[in-house]
């Protein structure tokens, strides 16, 4: 006979056979592309059309996979899977092109190099999945065998990983290839050495737009009608296509009752779970989180009673169920034992442009010696440090483990307390030295969670009550009406994109979003199951794609209009060439900005004004400038000082900022030319 256990261990498959078997009939009516018809079209990449058919295939693919994995799929991961497998599209159509084109791969050997051999990548060296539990340390073996069992076990999932990793491996590549393409020649250097080292001290006066009241300027229709008019083409006014909406929630909370069926089904638990031998499958078996792992205890974390059952509960002690959030909690002790933990401090240093870590190691070991001959390592740190610790001298306080980057831990757990050694990370060159160390108490627990969760009765009612209000009020006045006369919480969501993932106020919007698109102005949708709530909508406006009617940018841009008279008001208060006078007439005081540079945008005491400093930067000696309008008021400058620097033939810093810059870009802005190049044309939302 079959134990429930196995029957609990072969359902998950059971139902990803259901599902794609129901998923394949739905799709081969919808989708499917029968004798004189064309196919459904879901997108555009690069001209090549996207098939609903194809897609739909790959998502049915991937959601297998991730369930022969364990991992169990809910409306949220499946929008989340939506979107994985499109961007996978987007990338096979567009990136695979320019990787052919470029003969880039990742041979056999490669890809065993970069999981387990000498090149191993940062992302496998720091999973905890393969780390030797006896050492601590990454251990290539069990790369090797955790792929061995995945390939058996979840063989679709395994393929899955290997593309991905194969596939960001190309990227990293070609991102590579064009980085090292990078060439910053010597009218670049020369212009970054200027902008960066020319020098202008400048005085000015500023009329605030802070100062004059909007209420005091009231445009009229036809000011703003004839800014509109000049304005409307402007990028920053384009119309995109949207809807906007409003909707009231009706909440599905569990009651006393559902909390009780709850307790009781936990409470016996307790005895199975203590005799249990295999607490992985248990919880799996259990509790609504699938996966086990061993979860360390912070003492305290619960209240005093099950805090002390939980701390000094031997081995095989189950302790609860407890509340804690919204679930209830059961939990067994795997281990109650010692940690070893330090305090450590450190000072982090990083090469300048042509320094090699190794000459760091060297300036390392003096400042060491400078450090044990003055006893001032707090000092040091706060003066020369480069990480955040810098201003507490370098403080990092107490930590176990594996909570630092390998190198660094490695060091600080073998150290002697008082010591100061030089510790080289991805990061740069350490200064570290170990302060105190200690052992702690280590709990570490199997924990089965179940969610308090509203019964099914407990969901019906609410749905009545969203439902009836739905058929009640399935027009804009009637819903507003009704919305008041049940004093229910009506909230409004403007200008949402038709491909737009999010709504705010709603957890997983996007079964209101396919309804949206589809809906007139005025209609009342039925209840939507959202979270712990439903959801009834009124969609309120349509916005069209294109130019911005006048009503939709009124408010907007009457308020240019306002900043226009302002700036107007201001500059005729600014005549002539004394500040002072023109300080005293606006209430203001005469600033000084010092060393302004071109590729400053902050004006001293006035915020971000780069048009300002632009104009600062450009003027001679001497010169008192017009009005100049810029983001928070109208300013006027006396330059009192020009710095040119002095030419120079050694350029090789400027050069290394300018190419620093441009390679920082490369990683995102290399595949958005490309994507943008693509033409991508994503219509999902017209059939999702």
């Amino acid at each position: 006979m079959i134990s429930i256990n196995k029957i609990r261990e072969r359902s998950g498959l059971l139902l990803i056979i259901v599902g794609l078997a129901m998923m394949a009939f739905i799709l081969g009516d919808l989708f499917s592309s029968k004798p004189g018809q064309n196919a459904v079209n879901i997108g555009e990449i690069s001209g090549e059309n996207v098939e609903a058919a194809d897609f739909e295939k790959n998502v049915a693919l991937q959601e297998e996979a991730l369930e022969s994995a364990g991992q169990q799929m809910d409306e949220n991961g499946r929008e989340q899977l939506r979107n994985q497998v499109w961007n996978q599209f987007v990338r096979n159509l567009v990136l695979d092109k320019e990787f052919d084109k470029l003969g880039l791969d990742v041979s056999k050997m490669e890809y065993d190099d970069i999981r387990f051999g000498k090149n191993v990548l940062a992302d496998f060296k720091n999973n905890q999945a393969f780390v030797n539990p006896a050492t601590g340390q990454f251990d290539p073996e069990a790369v090797k065998r955790v792929f061995s069992q995945m390939q058996e076990r979840a063989p679709l999932y395994w393929q899955s990983q290997r593309d991905q990793i194969i596939e960001t491996r190309k990227m990293a590549k070609y991102n590579t290839l064009i980085r090292k393409g990078i060439y910053v020649n010597k009218i670049q250097s020369e212009a970054e050495y200027h902008a960066t080292n020319d020098k202008v001290t400048a005085n000015y006066v500023v009329g605030r737009f802070a100062s004059i009241p909007d209420s005091t300027i009231k445009p009229t229709e036809d000011e703003v009608k004839a800014y509109f008019k000049k304005n409307k083409d402007l990028v920053k006014y384009k119309q995109q296509e949207s809807r906007s909406i409003e909707f009231v929630s009706f909440d599905i909370r569990a009651t006393g009752n559902d909390i009780q069926r709850t307790q009781e089904d936990m409470n016996a638990l307790v005895e199975p779970f203590k005799v249990s031998t295999d607490d992985s499958s248990f919880v799996a078996n259990n509790s609504d989180t699938k996966f086990f792992q061993a979860e360390n205890y912070t003492k305290g974390s619960v209240d005093p009673a099950t805090d002390s059952l939980i701390s000094n509960g031997s081995k095989g002690t189950v302790v609860g169920p407890f509340v804690q959030g919204e679930n209830l909690k059961l939990v067994k002790v795997i281990t109650n034992s010692k940690a070893p933990e330090v305090n450590a401090r450190h000072i982090l240093l990083k090469p300048a442009p042509g320094e090699t870590n190794e000459q760091l190691k060297v300036k390392a070991d003096s400042i060491i010696k400078e450090i044990k001959k003055n006893n001032n390592f707090a000092d040091v740190a706060r003066a020369i440090s480069t990480d955040g610790s810098a201003q507490s001298g370098g403080n990092l306080d107490w930590f176990g483990q594996g909570q630092m980057v390998k190198p660094f831990d490695e060091a600080a757990f073998k150290a002697s307390k008082g010591e100061l050694k030089v510790v080289e990370t991805e990061f740069g060159v350490h200064i570290l030295e170990v302060t105190d160390k200690r052992e702690v108490d280590q709990v570490k627990l199997a924990s089965i969670v179940r969610s308090m969760a509203p019964s099914k009765e407990t969901t019906n009612e609410a749905y009545s009550k969203a439902s009836a209000f739905s058929l009640n009020n399935n027009t804009t006045e009637l819903f507003n009406k009704g919305a008041e006369k049940d004093k229910l919480n009506k909230q409004s969501a403007p200008n949402i994109a038709p491909s737009s993932k999010f709504i705010p106020g709603i957890q997983d919007p996007s079964q209101i979003i396919r309804w949206m698109n589809s809906a007139e102005v005025g209609q009342v949708s039925e209840p939507f199951e959202v979270g712990n709530q439903f959801v009834v909508v009124n969609l309120t406006l349509i916005t069209e794609e294109g130019e911005p009617s006048f009503e939709s940018v009124k408010d907007q841009m009457e308020r240019e209009v306002i900043k226009e008279k302002k700036a107007a008001t201001l500059a005729a208060k600014m005549k002539g060439n004394n500040l002072s006078t023109i300080a005293s007439a606006l209430g203001e005081t005469v600033q000084t900005a010092t060393d302004l540079t071109f590729n400053t945008a902050v004006l001293p005491n006035a915020g971000r004004e780069p048009k300002v400093v632009g104009t600062a930067v450009a003027l001679k000696k001497g010169t008192v400038s017009q009005p100049i309008t810029g983001e928070n008021g109208v300013y006027i400058l006396q330059i009192t000082q020009n710095t040119t620097a002095p030419a120079t033939k050694d350029l090789a810093l400027s050069k290394t900022e300018v190419a620093a810059r441009y390679a920082s870009r490369i990683d995102y802005a290399a595949f958005n030319a490309l994507i943008e190049n693509a033409k991508v044309k994503d219509y999902r939302y017209k059939f999702y």
